[in-house]
């Protein structure tokens, strides 16, 4: 079980033209940021491009490195001179759109020595008479437009020094959280950090750990992020070397000391210290450590390299690797093997006492007042979540360059771990619906930016199994989720057994759903037709084929039930599975467990709210079988790692789907008109673009 944290770095509240543009099921053209209901966005997914790679300003598209293609890489003759950004395990950069066109790029070098000085001499408009005369062109004297900028000697806090690593102590890396990362030596490349250990008696510390894991008996090697870096290599070996003049960066060094580090390790003496010639390995002793609390994005520019077998950016956790994860006879990895993906079976594990919960939360990186949604591993790089999740974060200035979305799993137990999302799917059909709250569609499928490691015998758990069953009435189930309680309290996990509906049943339960006066203390009007809308906004289609229902099992009449107990699903559980109860064993493993919806939406949760009589509507859910063919295929493409999140979107959006047919006779949940799409004010409900009943 698992919680989206959804954590915000620096963002900038930015005015600008709204996100063009996109046509609603009724055909009408509407911005991204009008269908989710918010008056205005900028594009926080634009970036800029070097101007001599760009000049007329067409720009590109904030992206991890993988979503820009080989067509899109290959416009650049030589290595671009900047990342965009490092995110845990993976760098980002501006990948040019598919209309730029840059001009052929001279290759004279650039001039060193007594050779600038020559060039000084020049008028300023004598620039290609002096290249000409010269051989060489006057170096940059600013960085490149939208370079990465690395921190500096300022992060320092009171009490340490920007200093070389080899002259830091063991202490300096031996706390709960990394030390500060304060950039590089622009002559060697080697790494800085902020160190306060410094008295000379001090233990040095040890760097380079054993592999957590090895292939062939090794570590594995260090990783390039794209198959260009040998191209890259080729044309331009010096940019494996820093070149800086006058503090200002002259080649594509930044850029190629993240991205491709196992080529300038073959090509450049003492790259990076030397470090990769030992492999993807920690070089701390804590990096497992920092990596569970959520470092690797939050301390990306230390954790990236120092830390890059626990964060991922190469070996056995990046997501580059297509290997199947395998214990004894079973694997992890590919949901799409019946016969040996090890998946429903899960035991007790050692829970953390509050003092331990609170020490690992204080160290944490991620915030805690931010959890919006629950989720659920569907492989050991998959999970699932509600796609409405993800609108109502997207809708809230997210910037791909600043902002990392983070999921925690094996929450309250000593394992537990904060991963970063590296991109993510949405079901396809989700985009032909009218309103951002509807429940249909509403399924996201997310790839971490790191495998998660899986040991039954350790951990105690496995992922989801994914339920091929649709017909599902009336059968006791498990909801397990981070949602509200009736104290106003969220994020503790909590487990609540439920009961399904057959769609008809569940309709008919929804018949008095603008009549009744039970909504709220005393009957408010008010909050009858708040609720009333919020359901017919939901279900404007009825109880289709996708949804299912759930009620609670909760007695209102029995005494013994405590006022202060949760009895559905409430706010905050949104994304949250819905489980089989699966086989018990004497010992609490549980086996067998198969994963039958995504909590969607629904009205009311607590036993005080039921106990004075108040109606609970049932809960609805996305069913899980009647979208397994489009996650499985989503995983099988995305785990190939050649596909970008486009195409993998594009190969897995089947053709011969005709969506969910809308179901006519369920009058009672038709709405006359819904909002925000005024412009869907003929009878409803619509299928296709078209009114259907």
């Amino acid at each position: 079980m698992l919680r989206i944290l959804f954590l915000s770095l620096n963002v900038a509240l930015l005015q600008g033209n709204p996100v063009a543009k996109e046509k609603d099921r009724c055909g009408y053209e509407i911005t991204t940021t009008q269908k989710l209901g918010v008056t205005t966005v900028p594009d926080l997914f634009e970036c800029l491009l070097p101007e001599y790679f760009d000049p007329l300003r067409v720009n590109g598209k904030k992206v991890a490195l993988v979503d820009c293609d080989d067509k899109k890489l290959k416009k650049f003759i030589k290595p671009p001179p900047s990342i965009l950004s490092l995110k845990g395990g993976h760098p980002m950069i501006c990948c040019p759109k598919g209309s730029i066109a840059p001009p052929a790029e001279n290759n004279f070098p650039i001039c060193q020595g007594e050779a600038i000085e020559k060039y000084q001499e020049y008028d300023y408009d004598e620039d290609f008479e002096a290249r000409d005369a010269l051989g060489c062109v006057a170096p940059k004297s600013k960085d490149s437009i939208g370079a990465f900028i690395y921190n500096n000697a300022d992060i320092c806090t009171s009490g340490t020094k920007c200093k070389l690593g080899d002259q830091c102590g063991a202490k300096d890396f031996n706390n709960t959280k990394p030390p500060g990362y304060c950039g590089f030596d622009h002559d060697t490349g080697a790494d800085k950090f902020c160190c306060s250990d410094l008295e000379p008696n001090d233990k040095p510390i040890k760097e380079t750990q054993q592999p957590l894991f090895q292939k062939d008996s090794k570590a594995y090697p260090c990783s390039d992020q794209t198959a260009n870096c040998e191209r890259w290599i080729k044309t331009n070996p010096e940019s494996c070397t820093p070149m800086y003049i006058g503090g200002y960066n002259q080649n594509s060094y930044p850029f190629m000391r993240e991205v491709c580090q196992e080529s300038c390790r073959k090509t450049a003496s003492n790259f990076r210290s030397n470090k990769c010639e030992k492999g993807c390995v920690d070089e701390y002793a804590m990096c497992p450590q920092w990596s569970r609390s959520g470092y690797c994005h939050e301390e990306s520019q230390f954790m990236y390299f120092h830390c890059r077998e626990s964060c991922g950016s190469c070996g056995f956790k990046s997501a580059l690797n297509t290997e199947n994860q395998i214990e004894g006879a079973e694997q992890y990895t590919d949901l799409s093997s019946r016969s040996d993906f090890m998946c429903g079976k899960n035991k007790l594990t050692p829970t953390l006492t509050k003092e331990m919960l609170q020490m690992i939360n204080d160290n944490q990186a991620a915030p805690k007042d931010e959890q919006l949604c629950t989720s659920v591993l569907i492989s050991d790089r998959f999970a699932l979540t509600a796609a409405h999740c993800w609108e109502k974060f997207r809708s809230d200035e997210f910037n791909p360059e600043k902002n990392t979305q983070t999921i925690q799993i094996r929450d309250g137990t000593i394992y537990q771990e904060v991963i970063g999302v590296r991109r993510w799917w949405e079901q396809p059909w989700r985009k032909t619906t009218c309103h951002s709250s509807t429940a249909y569609y509403d399924l996201t499928i997310m790839e971490l930016e790191r495998r998660v490691e899986y040991n039954y015998t350790k951990y105690g758990d496995s992922p989801v199994c994914l339920s091929e069953e649709v017909d599902l009435p009336n059968q006791k189930v498990l909801l397990q989720g981070f949602g509200q309680q009736p104290d106003e309290t969220i994020g503790e996990l909590l487990q609540l057994e439920l009961k399904t509906l057959q769609n008809e049943e569940c309709y008919n339960r929804f018949l008095n759903v603008s009549e009744t006066d039970k909504f709220g203390r005393k009957g408010s009007t008010g909050k009858k037709n708040e609720i009333s809308t919020s359901i017919k906004q939901s279900l404007y289609d009825g109880i289709t084929d996708q949804v299912l229902c759930t009620v609670f099992t909760c007695d209102g009449k029995t005494p013994s039930l405590d006022a202060k107990a949760k009895c559905d699903a409430a706010p905050g559980d949104s994304g949250a599975p819905l489980y089989t109860l699966g086989d018990n064993s004497a010992s609490g493993e549980i086996s067998n467990q198969y994963l039958l919806g995504i909590h969607s939406g629904g009205t009311g949760s607590s036993a005080v709210r039921l106990k004075r009589g108040n109606v609970f509507f049932p809960k609805w859910w996305i069913r899980i079988a009647q979208f397994s063919n489009w996650i499985k295929c989503t995983q099988k493409y995305a785990t190939e790692g050649k596909k970008s999140t486009k195409r993998v979107a594009q190969a897995c959006d089947d053709p011969n789907f005709n969506g969910f047919t809308p179901k006519c006779n369920h009058t009672a949940l038709h709405p006359t008109q819904l909002q925000p799409c005024k412009e869907c004010e003929s009878v409803l409900p619509y299928w296709n673009g078209q009114p259907y009943c």
